[in-house]
């Protein structure tokens, strides 16, 4: 007997089939292929088979920047942050490539692999070990020089080279399938969240590794270093980089692999620029979200022609309308674009965007497709101009406006629906409000929303903690088929109840979680988690005055000021007066600068500008954007909340309707407090992890601290409470002895921490 298709083909339909059974239960059929001997993990859950896996260290995402000029604005900061820091060398640079895949950490105890997880948000992920394992270039056992005896945690990407994307998309075709991977970073990231192993490592899939956690605690101090040794360790690492002096040797190296990477084996979007020097990410810190030591240059997008079939409005949670253009479909780095937001009437009427038009569309940061520019000459004579409606095209209420500017300080007219009953409102702030990074009610997606707001059983959130399983059941025709026969049992029952479960879950999510799920104007998800940990309990933050609120502090940050275009201007024009571009027999920069009696340039702007050019002759050189970059000098600052998000926040909670949903989930059992900690011996602590420990892995010791409502920091300051040191601790022990910090085990850590 012979197969019709081939295996790759047949486990395609398979993952497709196992896909749609986890997504719709109520189809799951008792003779499905899934269920059946030879597909033995298929029958597990998809939940089960990929348990979360939280991140002792965050995985923290990477800024993008697009011009040369962020480059050296980037450059410039470094620069300034070394000086503030009294850190005795020059910056240097690691410029990666950037790899369009999926990233993952991966842990090895004596140097052997013992598990691996997903990115995920970047502070929980999912455990796919036995998917990594199953990728064939993926290293199972360290080998070589200094492989660290206890356990350490490394980082890459998976990638689907595009030879091998190109035969999946042909045996997808070839199988009738209908739908193939729009990319290949899309294809890696479905294969590592397949249910069968076997069918992972038919995939093709390839891997870098790009990073050593705690890097410090294992004797490295820069990451060039940390490059070096795990390709030592027999790690693949990605030959294709650079050790760079300064922002001009990064741009040169941009030029080289933009000119070669169309020929590589792998998509790649751009280059990951890291500051070199440990010491010197330590003293650029982190952000909330992003890395401040390293930025991502993306490479200028794709874009690609096609036609503007027509102009709808979308209404947001907010209420505010925006212009969609539906366009002809067309492929554009990677995938298929059909719509492109329009940003707004103003941008409409500037850009003359009209229906039937043809137009240049290309992606921003390659994610969010959007219009580049309009083919005029192309312009067909029946092409509409687009107006924008008056009144909202969801439930017909007469629009209001706002006045804004763009970037670009050019005027803006922004429309808002101010009906608090707005369906299309409505819908959009319950799907946020059941989204993963909000009360993460799984089940509750945009179909269930749409559903129930139709049946009038959600008129606002607080509505879907009162849902009863009967109200629930005819969601689907499963559920339908329950109600006319009182004995039947189906999926449907289990659809139900998971969905009542993860409502009544839901309730013990706390504070900073209900505050962003609430849809607050400039209440972000960072905002939500300060004014929680701050003031502990919703009823403490409602009572707060405007300007308590607006003082909250939110850290510290680092100012940097340039010379500026200003000042730059005028010394060059200085500049340019010398004939044939030669100073006059000077070579030490500063006295020349003197010597040119600038307005407005003292002793402080003559000395930054002589620190940046070695001498005279390098300075004539320099663009007059050069000098603008020049690092006058950097300052900590302190940050707080601010009185934007402070007004916002009152005047939700002052709207009768907002006091009434509030006060109804906290009837429900919905938690108005911190979940953070309880106010403990650790409460408000800085601890710091070294070594192994002997009962706790890096996740479990992170939680446990900030269950207890301490922090758990990723460097050694003077601010450290704890340094936790396990077996065969780093450079952090000798720096926590050295600045005095106390240094406690594991027994000791519980102690604190009530575990």
């Amino acid at each position: 007997m012979f197969s019709e298709i081939s295996d790759s083909a047949y486990d395609n339909l398979m993952a497709e089939l196992t896909e749609i059974e986890s997504r719709h239960p109520e189809w799951d059929l008792s003779n499905s292929p899934t269920r059946s001997v030879g597909a033995p993990s298929a029958a597990r859950s998809r939940k089960d088979a990929f348990p979360p896996h939280r991140h002792a260290s965050p995985m923290l995402s990477i800024a993008n920047t697009y011009s040369a000029r962020e480059i050296r604005v980037f450059a410039g900061r470094v620069e300034g942050a070394f000086h503030k820091a009294h850190i005795g060398e020059k910056p240097r640079y690691s410029v990666e490539l950037k790899i369009d895949g999926v990233s993952f950490a991966a842990f090895y105890r004596g140097g052997v692999f013992v598990k691996g997880a997903t990115r995920g948000d970047g502070a929980v992920g999912e455990d796919v070990t036995a998917n990594l394992e199953a990728v064939k270039a993926f290293p199972k056992k360290l080998s070589g020089p200094g492989v660290p005896p206890g356990e350490i945690e490394v980082r890459g990407e998976v990638y689907l080279p595009r030879r091998a994307f190109a035969r999946l998309v042909r045996e997808q075709e070839e199988s009738g399938v209908g739908r193939v991977f729009a990319n290949p970073r899309n294809a890696a990231a479905g294969a590592l969240k397949l249910l069968d192993a076997e069918m992972v490592a038919g995939r093709g899939l390839e891997c870098f590794f790009y990073q050593v956690v705690d890097a410090a605690d294992h004797g490295l101090s820069s990451q060039s270093e940390a490059l070096a040794r795990l390709e030592a360790w027999g790690l693949p690492v990605n030959p294709l980089r650079a050790l760079c002096e300064d922002a001009g040797a990064i741009l040169a190296f941009r030029d080289k692999i933009d000119g070669e990477r169309r020929s590589l084996a792998y998509d790649s979007d751009g280059l990951v620029v890291k500051v070199d020097s440990f010491a010197g990410q330590e003293a650029l810190g982190l952000g909330s979200r992003s890395v401040n030591w390293a930025v991502a240059y993306k490479f200028a997008p794709e874009r690609a022609e096609t036609v503007v079939n027509a102009i709808r409005v979308q209404v947001g949670k907010l209420g505010r309308l925006t212009p969609v253009a539906d366009l002809e479909p067309v492929a554009l780095a990677g995938s298929t674009v059909t719509p492109a937001s329009l940003h707004n009437e103003s941008y409409i009427a500037r850009e003359d965007i009209r229906v039937r038009d043809r137009v240049w569309v290309e992606k921003a940061g390659e994610i969010i497709p959007q219009i580049e520019s309009v083919m005029r000459d192309k312009r067909p004579p029946d092409a509409l101009a687009f107006v924008m409606p008056r009144d909202c095209p969801a439930c017909g209420h007469a629009s209001t406006t706002t006045e804004n500017s763009d970037s670009g300080g050019r005027p803006v007219v922004l429309r808002f629906c101010p009906n608090p009953s707005c369906p299309a409102k409505l819908f959009a702030r319950i799907v946020h409000f059941a989204s993963r990074d909000a009360m993460d009610i799984e089940g509750l997606g945009p179909a269930a929303v749409e559903w129930l707001i139709g049946q009038g059983l959600a008129k606002d959130p607080a509505d879907l903690y009162s849902l009863r399983r009967e109200q629930l059941l005819p969601m689907t025709k499963a559920g339908r088929e329950i109600l006319d026969d009182a004995g039947a049992e189906t999926e449907a029952t289990k659809s139900t109840g998971n969905l009542l479960a993860a409502l009544d879950a839901s309730k013990r999510r706390g504070l900073a979680k209900l505050l962003f799920a609430l849809s607050i104007p400039d209440i972000g998800e960072t905002a939500a988690q300060i004014l929680a940990r701050h003031f502990k309990t919703l009823d403490a933050l409602l009572a707060a005055p405007e300007a308590d609120i607006a003082a909250v502090p939110t850290g510290e940050s680092i100012a940097y000021r340039t010379l500026g275009d200003k000042a730059a201007a005028a010394l060059r024009s200085a500049l340019d007066r010398f004939p044939g571009g030669e100073p006059p027999g000077r070579k030490d920069t500063l006295p020349f600068l003197r010597s040119l009696g600038l307005p407005g340039f003292g002793d402080k702007r003559l000395e930054a500008v002589a620190r940046r050019f070695d001498d005279a002759e390098t300075l004539m050189r320099a663009t007059a954007e050069d000098l603008a970059m020049v690092e006058m000098g950097a300052s900590q600052v302190k940050r707080t909340l601010g009185p934007v998000a402070a007004a916002s926040f009152k005047s939700y909670c002052g709207d009768p309707a907002n006091g009434a949903l509030l006060a109804r989930l906290a009837e429900a059992g919905v938690s108005t407090a911190d979940s953070s900690g309880d106010g403990g011996m650790a409460a408000g602590k800085i601890f710091v992890l070294t070594g192994s420990l002997p009962g706790l892995d890096r996740a479990g010791a992170k939680r446990l601290i900030e269950a207890a409502g301490g922090l758990a920091a990723g460097t050694v300051s003077r601010k450290t409470d704890y340094l936790v040191a396990g077996e065969s601790p780093g450079s952090k022990l000798d720096k926590a002895r050295e600045l005095g910090v106390e240094v406690i085990d594991e027994a000791a850590l519980r102690r604190l921490c009530g575990g």
